[in-house]
């Protein structure tokens, strides 16, 4: 069973053993999040890593060396073939590291998910390898739904959620009662409400107060 988690990867060396496209699709994936990416390959498909920062080592992986796994966080086994690739998770694991197969999802302990972002959203979603086709589907009926959270809305949303935790610090229920409020409202109106208040944090929390009291807000 697969927990979902968000690590901070800047800095990790990671190795992808197999030069093809999808190793490629990882690699830039995990590069984009700060990752120093090694390619073990004898051979690579040009055109798709070539927007890819790497280290090529131009060899083939030996199983009877596991060793060359050695000074890695994170081994991702992308060859075509899927017997290698389940030998190359076997070895990852008894070294006590971390490893994505490709074409053999179930044997290795990370999957790198779907991901849709938006502003500050990040939203991850897999089927542990099974429907890959499923995953692409709502990745695309997702994308829509976060569009409205910019990267500025976002940050307002912070400031205002912070100042309610600081504010209402000795009153639990008042602070989870403003938060759900903060959580329900709609980007377009609390975006009028930043706007009308001119940022102000303070009188936007007083109206928010007053409307889940049911008095009127102005």
């Amino acid at each position: 069973m697969y927990t979902p988690l968000f690590i901070d990867i800047d800095g990790w060396q990671v190795l992808v053993i197999g030069g093809g496209a999808v190793g490629a699709r990882k690699a830039a994936e995990l590069a984009a999040g700060g990752a120093v990416i090694t390619l073990l390959s004898p051979r690579c498909d040009e055109a798709a890593w070539r927007r890819v920062p790497h280290t090529w080592r131009r060899e083939a992986f030996d199983p009877a060396r596991p060793e060359s796994l050695g000074g890695f966080r994170l081994v991702i086994a992308a060859t075509d073939d899927k017997e290698l690739n389940r030998q190359i998770a076997r070895l990852a694991r008894e070294q006590n590291l971390l490893c994505n197969a490709a074409s053999a999802a179930g044997e290795g302990d990370v999957i790198l998910p779907g991901v849709v972002k938006s502003g500050g959203i990040t939203l991850a979603i897999t089927s542990g390898g099974q429907t890959p086709f499923l995953t692409s589907r709502l990745k695309r009926e997702m994308a829509p739904l976060l569009a409205e959270y910019d990267a500025e809305t976002i940050e307002r949303l912070g400031a205002v959620r912070r100042l309610i935790i600081t504010r209402w610090t000795a009153d639990a229920a008042m602070k989870k009662r403003l938060l759900h409020k903060l959580a329900n409202i709609s980007t377009a109106e609390f975006n009028a409400l930043w706007d009308a208040k001119k940022g102000n944090c303070d009188e936007i929390i007083d109206r928010l107060q007053r409307e889940q009291a049911g008095a009127d807000p102005d």
